[in-house]
């Protein structure tokens, strides 16, 4: 409620489109507060973004490139069942490779996690192509962190398949390392113990260090800020 206080004022400045003459940052600006306002479940961008989806499966055309992004994104992170489906259908036709990878991705974004689940579903047969697999796992391990974790642990070797030697150290760390669940930390370095040589393990310490971190934000800091 105090984030979208601050931010809907200056989302009525900018709108949903771009004016003739606007500048690379305005854009910027619009794209960013509409992500931020969708975060804080501001009631008229969710309200806005659904309806501009129901015209967009109509007619693409017209949406603009501008905002069909931001649009689609809206729309995932606040899906019901059946408007899941509807982008699941959108990627599966998606005319591009780039396409698909945007839209498969963006399935895995979902705030609901019987549908992160599905997401992460997709990942285990032949639908999704290989190079977006990571993507959709990174996605839900957004909102979802333990979930992605889990999914990358039951399915290893799996996972790594889809990743560069370089990566498969890398990974697993950087889904999770927005986690704000203390038993996140053992977890993890019980999974490196298990599975990442010790001279490859900076990655881990970072995402231990940022759970660490996020933990405490959330059990003091935020309490703290709450009274003030």
């Amino acid at each position: 409620s105090f984030g979208r206080t601050l931010l809907d004022p200056l989302f009525a400045k900018v709108g949903w489109d771009a004016q003739a003459g606007e500048s690379q940052n305005t854009a910027l600006l619009r794209a960013t507060l509409l992500d931020a306002l969708s975060q804080f479940d501001d009631p008229g961008v969710i309200a806005e973004a659904r309806k501009r989806f129901s015209e967009f499966l109509r007619d693409p055309s017209h949406i603009t490139p501008d905002t069909r992004r931001s649009m689609l994104r809206i729309v995932a992170l606040h899906a019901d069942a059946a408007t899941w489906e509807q982008l699941h259908t959108l990627a599966k036709i998606g005319k591009t490779a780039m396409v698909k990878d945007e839209m498969y991705r963006i399935l895995g974004t979902v705030r609901d996690r019987a549908l992160a689940a599905k997401a992460l579903a997709l990942t285990l047969g032949n639908e999704v192509a290989i190079t977006t697999r990571p993507s959709i796992v990174r996605s839900v391990g957004v909102a979802h962190p333990d979930m992605a974790f889990d999914f990358m642990n039951t399915h290893r070797q799996l996972v790594m398949s889809w990743l560069e030697g370089d990566s498969q150290n890398q990974f697993v760390p950087r889904v999770t390392q927005g986690s704000n669940d203390p038993k996140m930390i053992a977890k993890l370095n019980a999974y490196a113990n298990a599975h990442i040589p010790a001279t490859a393990r900076g990655d881990v310490v970072k995402a231990t260090s940022a759970i660490g971190f996020n933990a405490e934000v959330r059990t003091k800091r935020l309490p703290e800020i709450d009274r003030w």
